[in-house]
C-alpha cells in the first residue's frame, strides 16, 4: 500500500453565518426555528430555502403591480439576464397594450421555503391520483408535449430510448412519473384555478413558496424561477424602474452568448 501524506488542517465547509455547534434550522438550546419547524413538518431535509432579506425582482408589462394575497412569479440575481433580457423581449413583443416593460425589486419579509423537486413530484403525483379528470388532461398533456419536442421533455425523452426503460418496471415507472409531472406543471401555467389548488395543498404541508418547475432549466437555463403563495405577507417592494430597450436588447444579447445559442423567446 502506498503511504499518503495528508495534511496537518483541518478544513470546514458551512454557509454564512453559521456557528460551531449551531445547526441552520436549530436554535443555540436546540429548539427548532421558525424555519426549522417548517422543514420538520414538511418532512423535506431538501427544500430550498430562501432566507429573509434576500432581494427578488419580478418584470411586468404593468407600472403598477400591487401586492396581494395572490401568488407572484419571481425570479433571483441568478436569473436576471433571462428575465430582463429574454422574458421582457417577449412581453414587448407580444403584449399589444403597452411596449414597456418594468423591473419591480422587493425584499422578503420572511424565509420562502419552497419544496424538492422531489418532494413537488410527490404532491403533484397525489394531486393527479386523486382526480381522474385532471390525471386524464394531464395524459394527454404530456403526450403531446412529447410528440412536439416540448423543451420540457428533453431529458426524459432521453430516458424513454434508454434500453432499460423496457426491461425494468420500477424505471419505467419512475420516468412515466416525471413525465406526468412535467406535463402538470406545464399545464398550470395557463390553469390559474389549478395553480391556485396546487399552492394551497402545498402550503399545508408547510412550505410558502414553489419553484417554477415549468421554467427550471429548461427555457433559456433559468436557475431558480419561483413563485411565492402569499406575496403581501412575504414581500416588501422596494423599487420600480422602466428597462429601457437598449438594456433588455444588451442583456438578451448577454444571455445569448452565456447559454451559446439563440434565447427561447
Amino acid at each position: 500500500m502506498n503511504n499518503i501524506d495528508y495534511p496537518s488542517y483541518l478544513i470546514h465547509y458551512g454557509v454564512p453565518g453559521q456557528k460551531w455547534g449551531v445547526r441552520r434550522f436549530q436554535n443555540e438550546d436546540g429548539t427548532y426555528t421558525e424555519l426549522g419547524k417548517r422543514l420538520r413538518r414538511s418532512g423535506d431535509s431538501e427544500a430550498l430555502v430562501l432566507p429573509k432579506g434576500s432581494t427578488v425582482y419580478r418584470v411586468s408589462k404593468f407600472k403598477k403591480d400591487k401586492l396581494t394575497k395572490g401568488s407572484k412569479y419571481l425570479y433571483t440575481d441568478a436569473d436576471k439576464d433571462v428575465y430582463e433580457g429574454a422574458f421582457s423581449t417577449f412581453l414587448k413583443n407580444n403584449w399589444k397594450r403597452s411596449k414597456d416593460v418594468y423591473r419591480k425589486t422587493y425584499v422578503t419579509t420572511e424565509d420562502l421555503v419552497a419544496p424538492s423537486e422531489k418532494k413537488m413530484n410527490e404532491i403533484v403525483g397525489k394531486r393527479l391520483l386523486s382526480d381522474r379528470a385532471l390525471y386524464t388532461r394531464t395524459y394527454y398533456t404530456a403526450i403531446q408535449m412529447l410528440q412536439s419536442d416540448h423543451p420540457a421533455m428533453k431529458n426524459v425523452r432521453l430516458h424513454l430510448k434508454d434500453p432499460k426503460y423496457e426491461k425494468d418496471p420500477d424505471y419505467m415507472q419512475e420516468i412515466s412519473k416525471k413525465i406526468m409531472c412535467k406535463a402538470y406543471n406545464s399545464m398550470i401555467e395557463n390553469d390559474k384555478k389549478e395553480l391556485n389548488k396546487l399552492l394551497k395543498i402545498t402550503s399545508k404541508q408547510g412550505y410558502n413558496a414553489i419553484m417554477d418547475q415549468n421554467n427550471v432549466r429548461i427555457y433559456n437555463n433559468a436557475a431558480e424561477p419561483f413563485i411565492t403563495m402569499n406575496a403581501k405577507k412575504t414581500l416588501k417592494q422596494i423599487n420600480n424602474e422602466k428597462l429601457e430597450d437598449e438594456y433588455i436588447h444588451a442583456t438578451l444579447k448577454k444571455l445569448e452568448k452565456k447559454i451559446g445559442s439563440r434565447a427561447y423567446l
